[in-house]
C-alpha cells in the first residue's frame, strides 16, 4: 500500500519530480498557460550528488517515437498539494538539466514494454539499460537537497520505492516492497 511521505524530511528531500518536454512547441504551450496545462512527460528521480540526478531512460527518451528531450526540469521535494496553502510547495526550487546521459536501446523493439534484463551475465539489456543521469544547473533554488544514500551490496530484502507516480497527482509517495536480485542481470524483481 502506498502512502504520502513528508517531502521536507530526509531522505525524501532528495527525491524529485522530473518534467520532460520533447518539443519547443509543447514547452511554449505550457509557458503560455502558466503551466496550468502540461504537454510533456513526467517521472521520478533521485539526487545522487550535488547537481546529479538518477532517473530512468524511459523518462527522458521516447523510444516509441524516437524522440529526445527538448527541455528537462527537476523539482526536488515537490508537493503539489501543500496543506498550509493549497498550492504547490517547491522547497528547493527548480533545476534545469544541462546534460543528459541515457541509453536509447532499453526498448529495442520500441513497443513500450521493457524486459527485466537479457538474462546473460556480462551483458546488458532491457531494464539494465533503463537508467539516465541528469547534470543540472540551478534555475531558482534554495539549498541543494541532500543526495540519497545507496547500498550497492543489496541483494534481497525490503526496499522503499519512493517517487511521484502519475496516480498521485504530483505528491511524493512511498511503498515498502520485497525485492530480490534477478538472476544474472543487474536488476531486481519486486
Amino acid at each position: 500500500m502506498s502512502y504520502e511521505v513528508n517531502n521536507l524530511a530526509g531522505p525524501y528531500t532528495g527525491v524529485a519530480r522530473v518534467y520532460v518536454w520533447f518539443s519547443y512547441d509543447d514547452y511554449q504551450l505550457d509557458v503560455a498557460s502558466n503551466f496550468s496545462t502540461f504537454h510533456g512527460a513526467t517521472g521520478s528521480g533521485v539526487f545522487i550528488g550535488g547537481n546529479d540526478v538518477l532517473t530512468a531512460s524511459h523518462v527522458v527518451y521516447d523510444a516509441i517515437n524516437n524522440r529526445v528531450p527538448y527541455r528537462i526540469e527537476v523539482v526536488p521535494g515537490l508537493d503539489t498539494n501543500y496543506p498550509a496553502s493549497g498550492a504547490a510547495e517547491v522547497p528547493f526550487g527548480t533545476f534545469r538539466a544541462d546534460k543528459v546521459a541515457y541509453f536509447d536501446n532499453f526498448d529495442p523493439n520500441h513497443d513500450g514494454y521493457i524486459l527485466p534484463g537479457d538474462a546473460t551475465a556480462g551483458s546488458l539489456g532491457g531494464s539494465e539499460l533503463d537508467v539516465a543521469i541528469l547534470d543540472l544547473s540551478i534555475i531558482n533554488s534554495a539549498p541543494t537537497p541532500a543526495p540519497m544514500r545507496m547500498d550497492t551490496t543489496f541483494n534481497s530484502g525490503s526496499l522503499r520505492l519512493t517517487g511521484y507516480p502519475a496516480s498521485a497527482n504530483g505528491n511524493p509517495m512511498e511503498e515498502i516492497v520485497s525485492a530480490n536480485r534477478y538472476g544474472s542481470d543487474n536488476s531486481f524483481l519486486v
